[in-house]
């Protein structure tokens, strides 16, 4: 079915539709939004609104021949997957810092993955988390996660500890009114991964010996969700 007339969904975008979002949840619900060339995305072969991109992609390989695509309004998979992908480069750097040259201690970055706790409360949350290991186990742990009962707050957990709660600005000023200018978006962001990234150092240095830190890199650039 071709798609119809009119204009892109994206707020402030005029221009010409090219397509629908293919994202159908496990419940069969579809996602009846319509974007342009440049607000569309492909993942997995086909074609997906920002959100549902992400999210497709945070779910992997596993996910997607399982079906086990989440429900059409769960942003959390997808904010996880787009936070943990702007951070992942400047975590590694740094937990590799940690590691103190030490040849049995490499780092490892995990898949963004679904989470579900115990006890009295059975929360569901998404999560991507950075670790120092070495054959004798995990040596540092550090988490980006969000939880589904809470989808708009971003969670930075060193080791048990949860060192930060924060809204990311681009959730934070969605209801403020127009997009912000371009720079000033970017500025918002740039500031916002540098708490998180200070935040970490803090917590990591907090239990053991001090290192030179390497400071935040300039590796965060706008979101596109690699073609799958």
């Amino acid at each position: 079915m071709s798609a119809p007339s009119g204009t892109c969904q994206r707020n402030g975008c005029g221009l010409e539709i090219a397509g629908k979002c293919a994202y159908v949840d496990h419940r069969s619900r579809a996602c009846d939004t319509y974007w342009c060339q440049k607000h569309i995305y492909a993942a997995y072969g086909a074609s997906f609104c920002a959100r549902h991109a992400s999210t497709m992609n945070a779910i992997g390989d596993e996910g997607v021949e399982r079906g086990l695509y989440p429900e059409l309004d769960n942003r959390t998979p997808s904010l996880v997957w787009w936070v943990g992908r702007d951070m992942d480069e400047d975590m590694t750097r740094l937990l590799t810092t940690f590691t103190g040259g030490a040849p049995e201690l490499s780092v490892i970055s995990d898949q963004v993955m679904l989470v579900t706790g115990g006890g009295r409360i059975k929360e569901r949350r998404w999560e991507r988390t950075w670790k120092i290991i070495s054959h004798g186990g995990i040596h540092k742990r550090v988490a980006i996660l969000v939880r589904e009962l809470d989808p708009t707050v971003v969670v930075l957990r060193v080791e048990q500890k949860n060192v930060a709660e924060t809204i990311p600005p681009w959730i934070a000023n969605r209801p403020a009114g127009p997009p912000l200018d371009p720079d000033e978006e970017f500025v918002n962001r740039r500031i916002f991964y540098r708490e998180l990234h200070n935040a970490t150092a803090e917590a990591l240095s907090s239990d053991g010996p001090e290192y030179k830190l390497p400071a935040i890199t300039d590796s965060i650039k706008p979101w596109r969700p690699p073609s799958q």
